[in-house]
């Protein structure tokens, strides 16, 4: 019975810290992108799912809706709490009608990336500008 007690203690808290850090995230994107029209999703604590809801990003072309996917899913590993736990983050466009009572909602394939390639872009970007810096001098 305590044994019950105390797993059942510790998965809650486990699920508030990560309610928390979600909570947290949307509301650095939201800041960031400037919409409140976000939502966050955190699966098996490992898989981190960021929706964007009738954005204008959703319009871009291919690549452009891309790059800014890509953008998105690095942020959210900048600015996410636990993004130690995490295996991938994958960055969709959702699009949502009402008529009525219904609702309709259409999502494209999400963009998925693992943590390792959005930190190997991240390296690449400060050699980049590390680069830039020192020719300009």
């Amino acid at each position: 019975m305590r044994v019950a007690l105390l797993a059942a203690l510790v998965l809650g808290c486990n699920l508030m810290g990560e309610l928390k850090g979600a909570l947290a995230l949307r509301r650095a994107l939201a800041a960031e992108y400037h919409t409140d029209a976000i939502n966050v999703n955190i699966s098996n604590n490992s898989s981190l799912t960021v929706a964007f809801v009738n954005s204008p990003l959703a319009g871009l072309p291919g690549v452009e809706r891309e790059r800014a996917a890509k953008g998105i899913a690095t942020f959210a590993l900048q600015h996410y709490d636990r993004a130690d736990s995490l295996t991938t983050i994958a960055v969709a466009f959702t699009s949502q009608r009402s008529a009525g009572a219904m609702t309709f909602t259409e999502t494209t394939r999400p963009y998925t990336y693992t943590p390792a390639e959005l930190r190997a872009g991240l390296i690449a970007g400060q050699k980049a500008a590390a680069e830039t810096a020192t020719t300009r001098r």
